[in-house]
């Protein structure tokens, strides 16, 4: 829900000017303070972005096995 405020509230900026992108954030009263701070590989804790790349290479390897199935029953290489 956030990103799509801030993806408003960019456009706001760009189309009306910063003022009025600062007016619409304090009329909603949007102030998002996340629980955590790990939303980005730069602030999440490293163990957690090391476990979270290996699930992904897991993931990738899968779907890449599942297309070469796919690609071989289909006859195409």
């Amino acid at each position: 829900m956030t990103s799509g405020i801030d993806g408003a509230l960019a456009l706001a900026e760009l189309l009306c000017g910063r003022a009025t992108a600062e007016r619409i954030q304090l009329g909603m009263e949007y102030q998002p303070e996340p629980p955590t701070n790990a939303g980005s590989p730069r602030t999440a804790p490293a163990d957690l972005v090391a476990a979270m790349r290996g699930s992904g290479a897991t993931l990738h390897e899968s779907r890449r096995q599942s297309c070469l199935q796919a690609a071989r029953r289909l006859a195409i290489n």
